[in-house]
């Protein structure tokens, strides 16, 4: 039997299974009721009838040449499953006959019986019986569909003559649309849907063979010769009536062609209406997957301000960071192009940008060659609507895009779609809207990346992925996955996330704050100098105008988003008349604006994560804040301190065995936890080879790498009074006290082999912190600061003495030195825990010691030394004796000195102990 012999095979099978299933439901609802009435016994045994002659005809041996002519189809597997099929069907036929029979009553008034079917059937039949039929017809239809529809398509094999010569007949838009009807989508609704697509083919095929190209010719001339004989007379009168005087011939040809036109538009007529109800099956399906809030995204994205991102279409220049050639990628490269960046460096604009940009389509056209080319694009936007987020709303847009481009690719990507909505127009029937479930938006988009029979290149352009809502693994995975294609590319955009580094680590990519410093300046030098307020302020002091403008840029660091919010709050200043230290003080606060921006972040952090968040964002501040003001100096927070800041379980043994590999590894683990859990507001600063960096693309990352804020915006956010509380609360149960953390790991880094920081550096960040450490706890903290003087008393790196006598200018030699080195930094509770380990006669005389090495000290390493108070006035009080006070020039002269401190203090009030008491309580 040939292909489409079967199809009329298969409506008369689905038509029995249908309505036999159908009748069965109904008489299962008789059989509960008393009363009921069926009119459709008679319908049943004709259909019942109907089906043993097609499964008979379906039965016959293999030789038997179809009615069609054609020649026969060789076996094919699967046909011997249809048979069995069909012999199971043709039993419950039988019984449904015989049951049928039984129940008809012969002779005078026997067609009563058949008006009292219901009645009939509740006496012949149990409900088990009737429940049991009912479910295996149910069966039977699935699989009959099901099978009846994969022999079908597998029948049609391109490459065999008699399918060739059978489609040949069809025009082009016709083969490929029954091509993808005989191909069912993998759904959960299989047979649904390819009982969709059978119906929709034989339709279609109905339809069509009223318009084959021979029958046209017959028609034709059978409606041309009736015209002629039938009106001959008419024509004959009407020359009279025209007189002799016109041109007769003329006139008799005009007649004729006109007959002919009229006939091929009544011809032609079946063909157009075709194509009309192909028209509006598309456009009705286009309607129902166009998304609510299409470009709503694409639209709220700011615009690029002008000859900004040029760069992106020309070549790398050895004076940027590294990336990847987005021109080459465009015309001849494949895969993923990934644009990353931090949130606020305008990835959303850039990729406005290149969507607009005409250039796109002059280069991927070079890649497409003569093939067509599709561009479509989505948003990712995480503050809107829920299809705005979602992954269904990704693929209706994309979908939506290219088949609104591409009509003839609807029937391809949505077979049982196009189907059920052409069988539901020819019918005539009320047309319901399509539900758009994420599996077969899933399948219809595999289907459009997969798909041959439209040849098509297709490049999609894909925003602001850390803004999905679901599993970003998953969507990253995705795209990777459908990338593979030659004839498919992505450009993708996202924040730099370990999900996404990971996935598309070999993918061309560049990192967008890299590149942009010319375009803010670009931007803030053009929205002043367009501005008349500061051109005349810039007039009066042109070098506070290009500090200005310097300063805004440096302190950018790539972000569009904070750039265009401080120019914005400057020249309403200006316009304010502001001064010009007004502006600066400006300048310095951040604006409130970016604070929502922040708090999403942080909603997207893990609740799993909060704690080790909590914990990196303390020691930063920690870090940072941890400092002396007669100390110029600052040692910003590392990923070894933030590591064995957090890891309290490493010992001094297991640091100082530490190799390079289990370095590295644990500088990947720690940058890699950073950027996951605390939502990309703490960031490592990685350290760049210029020439190897620039040659290879690969970043290389330093020891010395840093963990700062994403930007000083997020960091006023973070540290403001309310969100600062939240975040301190995530750490309560545990007592987290940031300062002797930092004392830790800095002394767990001295004598490290593979050292992060220079060892006088470390001296310096311990003391510092130890400081903090006690006055903040109250501890002394004895045991790490022994450990901490042992290490450097182990090292002959110090020469002429002490190795403190390196920090401190003094005349006065310690018999201990690292306790006076100790009241040097104001550790007053281990000055005071280690003097009261001595005894009484011992303790006064070497607290005289250590007021007389206060007293002569004038600097502290290249800064001028003021003293600390609390540590005298502990040592004053605590160990009064004549001798003490007399070790010092006066009582007075130390108090004139403790006067002017300038070190934080032991207060309640102090910003300090406000900062973290929280977290210290224990």
């Amino acid at each position: 039997m040939d292909p489409f012999t079967a199809l009329s095979l298969a409506g008369n099978v689905i038509q029995f299974v249908e309505f036999g299933t159908k009748l069965l439901a109904g008489t299962y609802e008789l059989y509960k009721s008393n009363t009921g009435h069926l009119g459709t016994n008679a319908e049943l045994y004709l259909v019942t009838c109907d089906l043993d002659d097609a499964i008979a005809r379906f039965s016959q041996p293999r030789s038997t040449v179809p009615s069609s002519g054609l020649a026969r189809v060789e076996p094919i597997d699967g046909r011997e499953s249809l048979e069995a099929i069909c012999r199971g069907a043709s039993k419950v036929a039988q019984d449904l006959k015989e049951r049928l029979e039984s129940i008809r009553v012969r002779g005078p008034g026997r067609y009563r019986v058949w008006d009292s079917f219901a009645h009939a059937v509740k006496c012949a039949w149990s409900a088990d019986e009737i429940d049991n039929l009912t479910k295996r017809l149910s069966g039977f239809r699935d699989a009959i569909t099901t099978r009846i529809l994969v022999l079908i398509r597998d029948s049609i094999e391109m490459s065999s003559a008699q399918t060739i010569a059978q489609l040949n007949n069809l025009d082009k838009q016709t083969r490929k649309i029954a091509t993808a009807l005989l191909d069912p989508n993998p759904t959960n609704n299989l047979q649904q849907e390819m009982h969709a697509q059978t119906l929709a083919l034989t339709q279609l095929l109905g339809r069509i063979e009223s318009s084959n190209q021979t029958e046209h010719q017959r028609t034709r001339a059978a409606l041309l010769q009736s015209l002629r004989a039938e009106d001959h007379s008419n024509k004959i009168l009407m020359l009279e009536l025209c007189g002799e005087d016109r041109d007769v011939a003329r006139l008799k040809e005009h007649w004729d062609n006109t007959n002919v036109n009229c006939v091929n538009q009544v011809l032609d007529t079946i063909k157009d209406q075709e194509l009309m109800l192909r028209n509006a099956v598309g456009k009705h399906i286009l309607e129902g997957l166009r998304p609510s809030t299409l470009h709503r995204r694409y639209e709220e994205i700011i615009e690029s301000y002008p000859t900004t991102f040029q760069w992106i279409f020309e070549d790398p220049t050895s004076s940027q960071m590294p990336w990847s050639n987005f021109t080459e990628w465009l015309e001849n490269g494949n895969g993923i192009y990934w644009i990353n960046g931090k949130a606020g460096s305008g990835k959303s604009t850039l990729m406005k940008y290149i969507y607009d940009d005409p250039r796109i389509r002059q280069h991927l056209l070079t890649w497409a060659g003569k093939t067509p080319l599709c561009i479509a694009t989505f948003f990712f936007w995480n503050s809107g609507t829920l299809e705005q987020q979602s992954q269904a709303g990704l693929l209706r847009a994309l979908l939506f895009e290219a088949l609104s481009q591409f009509p003839d690719l609807i029937p391809v990507v949505l077979p049982s779609v196009w189907g059920k909505t052409y069988s539901t127009m020819v019918q005539k029937s009320n047309i319901y809207g399509e539900g758009w479930p994420l599996q077969r938006l899933m399948a219809a988009f595999t289907s459009l990346t997969r798909q041959t029979s439209v040849s098509l290149k297709l490049c999609l352009f894909i925003d602001g992925l850390d803004e999905y809502g679901g599993d970003h693994h998953h969507m990253a995975e995705l795209f990777k996955d459908i990338a593979f294609s030659p004839c498919l590319k992505v450009c993708l955009s996202s924040r730099p996330w370990v999900v996404f580094a990971t996935c598309f680590k070999n993918c061309s990519t560049l990192r967008l704050q890299d590149l942009t410093a010319g375009d803010i300046k670009h931007f803030v030098t053009s929205r002043f100098d367009s501005d008349a307020s500061f051109q005349a302020l810039s007039s009066r002091d042109p070098m506070f105008a290009s500090a200005l403008i310097l300063e805004i840029v440096e302190k950018a660091e790539g972000l569009f988003l904070w750039v265009r919010l401080v120019v914005k709050s400057l020249l309403d200043g200006i316009r304010n008349c502001d001064t010009i230290s007004d502006l600066q003080r400006r300048l310095q606060r951040l604006p409130k604006e970016l604070a929502p921006l922040y708090t999403h972040l942080l909603s997207l952090i893990d609740d799993d994560y909060l704690e080790w968040a909590s914990k990196a964002f303390q020691l930063s501040r920690a870090s940072r804040e941890c400092r002396f003001e007669w100390l110029e100096r600052e040692w910003p927070l590392t990923l070894v301190d933030l590591f064995l800041g957090i890891d309290v379980s490493t010992t001094m043994e297991e640091a100082q065995e530490l190799t390079e590999s289990k370095m590295l590894q644990m500088y990947h683990d720690t940058q890699t936890r950073l950027t996951a859990r605390c939502a990309g507001l703490l960031e490592a600063r990685e350290v760049w080879d210029d020439e190897d960096s620039f040659s290879s693309g690969v970043r290389c990352l330093d020891t010395n790498t840093t963990v700062r804020y994403l930007h000083r915006t997020a960091r006023d956010y973070i540290e403001s009074p309310d969100t600062w509380a939240s975040i301190l609360k995530h750490t309560e149960a545990s007592c987290f006290q940031p300062p002797a953390l930092l004392v830790r790991s800095s002394v767990l880094q001295i004598g490290m082999k593979y050292a992060t920081r220079r060892r006088h550096d470390g001296i310096w960040r311990i003391m510092i912190h130890a400081f903090y450490a006690n006055h903040l706890s109250g501890h002394s903290h004895a045991i790490l600061l022994d450990q901490f003087e042992q290490r450097l008393n182990s090292f002959e790196m110090f020469h002429g003495g002490h190795w403190t006598s390196d920090f401190v200018a003094t005349q006065r030699q310690q018999t201990n030195p690292f306790l006076a080195f100790a009241a040097l930094f104001d550790l007053t509770t281990y000055v005071r825990e280690k003097l009261d380990n001595y005894g009484a006669d011992k303790a006064v005389t070497m607290a005289q010691s250590i007021l007389s090495y206060l007293e002569t000290c004038k600097k502290v390493g290249n800064n001028d030394y003021p003293p600390q108070s609390e540590t005298m006035r502990t040592l004053l009080l605590s160990y009064e004796e004549p001798s003490i006070a007399c070790a010092v020039s006066s009582v007075d002269s130390l108090t004139i000195k403790l006067a002017p401190e300038v070190c934080v203090r032991k207060s309640k009030k102090s910003w300090f102990r406000r900062s973290f008491r929280r977290s210290a309580k224990s």
